[in-house]
C-alpha cells in the first residue's frame, strides 16, 4: 500500500495473503521494502494515510467518497485538494 509500485488487480489478489520471508533474509527483506517505500512520493503516502485515518471517523460512503475526490485530485497535481476533509458524518 505504501510502496510506490503499481499493482494489477491479479497481482493485489495473489500478494493479499501473508508474505513469509526466512528468518535469514527478513533484514534484507524489510530494508528492500523500506527503500521501495521510500521512493513513493510523499504526498501519495499522506493521502493513503487519511484515507485510512478516515475509515474510523466517517460512514463508508462518506469516507469512500473523500478517498475517491483526493486520489482524483492528487492525478491531477492538487494538492490541496488531497487533504482530509474535515466536515462530515462521523460515526
Amino acid at each position: 500500500m505504501f510502496t510506490a509500485e503499481k499493482v494489477d488487480a491479479r497481482a493485489a489478489r495473489r500478494s493479499a495473503s501473508s508474505t513469509r520471508v526466512p528468518d535469514d533474509k527478513l533484514q534484507d527483506e524489510a530494508f528492500a521494502l523500506a527503500k521501495s517505500m521510500a521512493k513513493a512520493p510523499l504526498s501519495r503516502c499522506a493521502t493513503m494515510k487519511d484515507n485510512l485515518d478516515e475509515r474510523c471517523m466517517f460512514d463508508f460512503s462518506t469516507a469512500r467518497d473523500h478517498e475517491a475526490e483526493r486520489l482524483i485530485a492528487c492525478d491531477d497535481g492538487d494538492r490541496e485538494r488531497c487533504r482530509p476533509h474535515d466536515s462530515g458524518k462521523r460515526v
